[in-house]
């Protein structure tokens, strides 16, 4: 063997042990259902979610207090808890909270989780920067307007809203798991339409699998939508 393939193997060596040593000291012992799920039916289906997690995370660098809306069990929060300070994680399902407390409770200083509907809830405080993906594709038209207002009551000044969500035209390609309880639907025309009515500033990109995406609209099967200064409505 030469020289140089010995030292590559040796430093290949040394690389897995610090990987294998390095997951070692983990705090989470377990994988969340959802994570579970997914590698066991469609395993793909986690690099949409860590990309679109990754996306947000990059969006709110530096954010000093976040609130994620529709945590479910928390994966995707842990991913952007790497980002900012600390994050205020909710949702309407008390099952997930209860794992997502579970699982990442070596977290517990700096992302909050808790069983919450927010349009029934006290104020929750100030928040620099809201987001929630997947989640307004299921709420009903005629509760969305004071699901929005419920959520702008709770920005501060210039704090901005991040919505994720699939577009109209990938419905036609979505399994029925996916589509399970959409009933919210818009193209991005329709998005910046619709959220420019609550905000003076609204940016919407295309994003395909792990690709955010300027090409046309249509083509895309999901969305980001950038909200910012909420109006007085």
């Amino acid at each position: 063997m030469r020289k140089k393939d010995s030292e590559e193997n040796s430093l290949n060596s040394k690389l897995s042990r610090k990987i294998i040593e390095g997951a070692k000291e983990f705090k989470v012992k377990e994988l969340p259902s959802s994570v579970m799920f997914q590698l066991h039916n469609d395993p793909k289906h986690l690099g949409f979610l860590l990309a679109r997690h990754k996306v947000v995370g990059k969006l709110l660098s530096g954010k000093d207090n976040v609130l994620e809306i529709g945590c479910q069990d928390g994966f995707g929060t842990y991913l952007v808890s790497k980002y900012v300070e600390k994050i205020t994680a909710i949702d309407i399902e008390k099952k997930h909270i209860v794992e997502a407390k579970k699982v990442w409770k070596e977290f517990a200083h700096r992302i909050k989780f808790q069983n919450i509907d927010i349009t029934k809830s006290k104020y929750l405080g100030s928040f620099d920067s809201i987001y929630m993906l997947d989640v307004f594709e299921h709420i009903s038209p005629r509760k969305s307007t004071s699901f929005l207002k419920a959520i702008i009551r709770h920005m501060s000044d210039n704090a901005l809203l991040i919505v994720g969500m699939p577009t109209k035209e990938s419905q036609i390609y979505a399994s029925k798991l996916s589509k399970l309880g959409h009933v919210n639907l818009f193209s991005i025309f329709e998005a910046r339409k619709y959220f420019n009515e609550f905000f003076d500033n609204v940016l919407v990109f295309g994003m395909n699998d792990e690709m955010i995406n300027l090409n046309f609209e249509p083509l895309n099967h999901y969305m980001i939508c950038i909200c910012i200064g909420p109006k007085k409505l």
